[in-house]
Parts: structure tokens; C-alpha cells; sequence
């Protein structure tokens, strides 16, 4: 889906003007702005996701009914084009993407921390907006150690299924 063609939100539609560093609000169409709090406020919504002037304007709809499959090879050369965009390559290496992953697999916990199993199952539309970018980040840094560690995901994963099969047969 093209966000320039949807019309049903055409405040959350961004011009392409640069924007202004410093700045706390990101500009967009018709002459409004954005503050952090409406930022943060659109993730829930399937409309143009924006970013304050850390963070470029991405041309992606926020469309959680997306049922298309994930191409690993093109998401890791999307995430090193990224970095490269960035000059964080040096700072790309297995160890500093492992640890950083660590960090964001302990915010995915504290999700759960002080909730019952059930109340875990029973999640609201936040929580469960907040653990698909937990598990989002958690994702790509798994999928960048394993392009910057040299693994075949798909075969490693494809392998690991296999050995557990074989270690765990089902029930008789």
C-alpha cells in the first residue's frame, strides 16, 4: 500500500521538505506538525508511521492484517543498507548485535513481568502493539548477527528443526 494514495489521513502524509534538526515536531502535509505524544499515538493506527528528526520519515504503512511472507536475504540487506546509511558498520559486529539484543529481549520480558499466565494471553491492544516492536527489535538484531556471523538462518533454522525432531519424536 502506498501511503501517497491514501486519503483518509491525509494530515500523516509527509511532504519530502528536510527536516529541521533540533526540531521537536516533524513537518507534515497541509502545514501541521506532530508532536512526540501524536507521534506515538499513530503507531496503533494502519497510517504512515513518522519519526521526529532522529529518525527519517519511512514510507511504510503500519498494516498488521499483512499475511505477506518475510524475505530474510532482503531484510538483512535492508538492515545493512541502514547502517551503512548511518556509518554504524563498525559497530556492527556479532558480540556488540548480540548484547544489544540481550537488552531488547530483557524489555520484551518486562512485558510479562507482574502479569499471571492468563493475564499473558489476554494482552490489550497496547501491550500487544508494545511486544510486536519488542519482538520487531528482538528480530533484527537476531537477523543481523546471523548476516554478520555468516549464518544461513533458513538452513540453520531448517537444521535445528530437524535435530529437535529427532531428540523429541512425538508420542506413541
Amino acid at each position: 500500500m502506498d501511503i501517497h494514495r491514501l486519503r483518509a489521513f491525509p494530515e500523516v502524509v509527509p511532504n519530502r521538505a528536510p527536516v529541521r534538526p533540533g526540531g521537536g515536531t516533524q513537518p507534515c502535509a497541509a502545514g501541521k506538525s506532530l508532536s512526540c505524544k501524536d507521534f506515538f499515538g499513530l503507531s496503533t493506527e494502519q497510517v504512515a508511521l513518522y519519526y521526529d528528526h532522529h529518525f527519517e520519515i519511512l514510507n511504510t504503512v503500519w498494516n498488521t492484517l499483512d499475511t505477506s511472507s518475510m524475505d530474510i536475504s532482503e531484510l538483512q540487506h535492508r538492515l545493512r543498507q541502514f547502517a551503512a546509511e548511518r556509518d554504524w558498520q563498525p559497530y556492527q559486529t556479532p558480540k556488540n548485535l548480540a548484547m544489544a539484543m540481550t537488552v531488547e529481549a530483557a524489555e520484551l520480558l518486562e512485558i510479562f513481568q507482574w502479569l499471571t499466565p492468563e493475564q499473558s494471553l489476554d494482552l490489550s491492544d497496547e501491550q500487544r502493539r508494545h511486544l510486536g516492536e519488542e519482538l520487531s527489535d528482538v528480530l533484527l538484531y537476531l537477523v543481523q548477527i546471523a548476516d554478520h556471523g555468516g549464518v544461513d538462518l533458513e538452513a540453520a533454522v531448517e537444521r535445528k528443526l530437524t535435530m529437535n525432531a529427532i531428540k523429541h519424536p512425538p508420542r506413541s
